[in-house]
């Protein structure tokens, strides 16, 4: 897989065929698909998420565990994430919920678009979190899943360490300045383009970079593997 420095720039870039698809390959052998025929529905392989993951250089391996953060494609699409920001809008926000580290958010289970929330995750990232890690998808369940929104009055969210086994987080809008999520052991922040998934073990360090201007709001969801 190869380093995500900030998304991008990449090290290398090499076009290639990866069978039906055309791809990109990236320094340490990994592969971004930029056209493919594979399915966007359905259990991700290991397979799958190595030529559809870009590997955030965060280096962490401890007794060959895979310990790094990885950008993963979804089918999550421009309107329907509106569609979300909309719903948690007119629910409201609170900053309640997380005492050691506070967000403002809002719970996806209260909001009416919670069912189309959870079936998406189920198809898309979870199973990608398992593909990616080697997991097995019936094993891993949500703990916890909200919208969060940042801005000039809550613009980031300190260094910490997540009280899950995986985490992800899904950018629903762009057009704000700042923002993405900062590894501690990368030196740079990371910010997934809508559409993308950053994914990541719970106990890797890392923080909300603050959001300089604009609004940023993104999808979190803490993932309990038993």
């Amino acid at each position: 897989m190869s380093a995500l420095a900030a998304a991008r720039p990449l090290l290398r870039e090499e076009t290639i065929t990866v069978g039906a698809s055309i791809g990109v390959a990236l320094s340490g052998g990994g592969v971004l698909v930029v056209d493919r025929a594979e399915p966007k529905y359905g259990a991700k392989p290991r397979a799958w998420c190595a030529q559809h993951a870009r590997a955030a250089n965060t280096d962490q391996c401890w007794r060959g565990v895979d310990r790094r953060a990885y950008v993963v494609e979804t089918t999550l699409d421009r309107a329907v994430a509106k569609r979300w920001i909309a719903a948690a809008e007119a629910h409201g926000w609170t900053t309640m919920r997380h005492h050691r580290h506070p967000t403002r958010d809002v719970p996806v289970s209260l909001l009416d678009v919670g069912a189309a929330v959870f079936e998406f995750l189920e198809r898309d990232v979870i199973s990608a979190v398992a593909g990616v890690y080697g997991l097995d998808a019936k094993r891993l369940s949500l703990n916890d899943c909200f919208l969060v929104k940042y801005d000039r009055d809550h613009p980031g969210l300190e260094t910490h360490v997540d009280g899950s086994e995986y985490s992800f987080s899904l950018p629903l809008n762009d057009g704000f300045s700042g923002g993405g999520t900062f590894f501690e052991n990368l030196g740079s922040s990371v910010r997934p383009r809508v559409g993308e998934a950053l994914v990541h073990p719970g106990d890797l360090r890392h923080g909300g970079a603050p959001v300089v201007h604009g609004v940023r709001y993104v999808l979190v969801g803490f993932l309990r593997y038993k």
